[in-house]
Parts: structure tokens; C-alpha cells; sequence
């Protein structure tokens, strides 16, 4: 093996800004923490509004179908 690869240290980044952290950790600081958090609550929110939206077409969709829309 290279000496450089004997020297690394077991790592992972940071989810938000790319920093090097302890593996066990998922973010480096609690204010991009806050922000992953977030991030992640406004995808959960966008993915109820598509699935909503995916509902509310095929209910539309299968009215039309039926005559009766």
C-alpha cells in the first residue's frame, strides 16, 4: 500500500458543507445540522405534495374515463 493511504484516518463528510467528520457523525456543527434538517423536512413536504398531486390526477383521470366529470 502507498504511505499516503496508511496515514488516513476512517471519515466521512459532512452532508452539508463537505467537511471531513467522525464516521458515526452526520454533520459537523449544529447550524448544518439545522440546515439538514430543514433540507430534509421541505423534501418530505414537496414529496406529500407530488404524491397528492399523482392522487388527485388519477381520481380526475378515472372520473373523465367514467363520464362522469
Amino acid at each position: 500500500m502507498s504511505p499516503v493511504v496508511d496515514r488516513l484516518v476512517q471519515h466521512k463528510h459532512c452532508k452539508m458543507c463537505g467537511k471531513a467528520i467522525q464516521p458515526d457523525d452526520l454533520t459537523c456543527s449544529p447550524e448544518c445540522k439545522a440546515k439538514w434538517e430543514a433540507q430534509q423536512r421541505s423534501r418530505k413536504q414537496t414529496m406529500w405534495m407530488f404524491y397528492a398531486s399523482i392522487v388527485v390526477l388519477l381520481i380526475v383521470l378515472m372520473l373523465t374515463l367514467s363520464g362522469g366529470f
